[in-house]
């Protein structure tokens, strides 16, 4: 077989041609990964400003307005972006304080309090999630949510009601581990809100309604370590549940002129909040006397870094480098976790 000088160079040519296309296909591949990434992390950060449900939505009107954008000054261009307001009926609306919580914070430094209300509001979150209520948003020490929306639930007043009892229950911890006096004052209504995403660059979802300022009411009066509920979500919840009925001075509470309930999680739960506040007292007291304050604080500091762990929140946006959402960290398995939650219960 005889090779030409022209059949060398033909060859040559068709590696340089194969090698080229070759590399082409591995920068696509490549540009497709990484675009692919960062789509996934914008999607994780709408997510953490506005419910699933409305992710595809504000994403197409963000698309539209770009296009609208590039076009000619003065056509079809809005002044105010859309505000995918919606009605929602027949829901329940649950708003929650902190009792005591500017004792807590007066005994923790700025970095400890913040680590603590970051573990205590992802706790609050996790069973959120699992009890099928929507949370909205935290102000400071005041966390509320909703249940009913986007999907109606016929048993909406309930999930907020366990949510609330699952509240106080989690913040028992918090109380036996620091022995501040810390509770949770809880009050849920049920009836309409209207919902949307105001601001034009910092987007701000959140519901309003006459319901909600009601609902908000019923935290106000309300007594620590109960759930206190109006008659309309009495009336719609499916359980059984220990009422008693509330006594109140609200204005907008008597204007209803109907009586309001609290639910406690126990009759025991009477005894031993009782107990308590005794307690707490009587340790404030010995503080004072043996001039301990500096040694309590440090102590306080150590039991909420072993919550911190038994209760294992991220870090806020922690979870954006990850290639998929929800993705376990591989440094620790769901048995090590557990069992760090054994050990944390045992010692408390």
């Amino acid at each position: 077989m005889v090779v030409t000088g022209s059949g060398l160079i033909c060859d040559s040519n068709s590696a340089c041609s194969r090698a080229s296309i070759a590399q082409k296909l591995g920068d696509a591949v490549r540009r497709r990964t990484e675009l692919e990434t960062l789509k996934s992390r914008q999607e994780k950060l709408l997510l953490s400003v506005i419910p699933a449900y409305l992710t595809d939505k504000v994403s197409q009107s963000i698309i539209a307005n770009s296009s609208t954008a590039r076009g000619l000054p003065g056509k079809n261009q809005k002044l105010f972006h859309d505000l995918h307001v919606q009605v929602h009926d027949n829901v329940s609306i649950l708003f929650a304080d902190i009792v005591n919580f500017t004792v807590l914070a007066a005994q923790l430094t700025a970095k400890d309090l913040v680590r603590t209300l970051n573990e205590l509001y992802s706790k609050f979150d996790e069973d959120a999630q699992k009890l099928q209520c929507m949370r909205i948003k935290f102000l400071g020490d005041c966390y509320y949510a909703v249940s009913g929306m986007p999907v109606n639930r016929p048993n909406h007043a309930d999930m907020c009601v366990l949510m609330g009892l699952e509240m106080i229950k989690t913040i028992k911890q918090v109380r036996v581990a620091t022995g501040v006096n810390v509770n949770m004052r809880i009050g849920v209504h049920t009836g309409s809100v209207l919902c949307g995403i105001l601001g034009l660059k910092k987007w701000q979802f959140d519901i309003w309604s006459d319901d909600v300022t009601l609902a908000n009411h019923m935290e106000a009066c309300g007594v620590s370590g109960a759930v206190h509920i109006t008659k309309k979500t009495k009336d719609m919840l499916m359980g059984d549940y220990c009422f008693v009925e509330a006594k109140t001075d609200d204005p907008t509470i008597l204007a209803l002129c109907e009586p309001t309930y609290h639910i406690l999680p126990d009759k025991a739960t009477i005894v031993e909040r009782t107990a308590s506040i005794y307690r707490n007292k009587r340790r404030a007291m010995d503080i004072c006397e043996d001039g301990n304050a500096a040694a309590s604080r440090i102590s306080m500091k150590a039991k909420m870094s072993k919550m911190a762990e038994f209760w294992g929140a991220e870090t806020p946006f922690s979870n954006l480098g990850r290639e998929r959402p929800g993705e376990p960290d591989e440094t620790e398995n769901g048995d090590q976790i557990r069992n760090r939650r054994v050990i944390f219960l045992q010692q408390v």
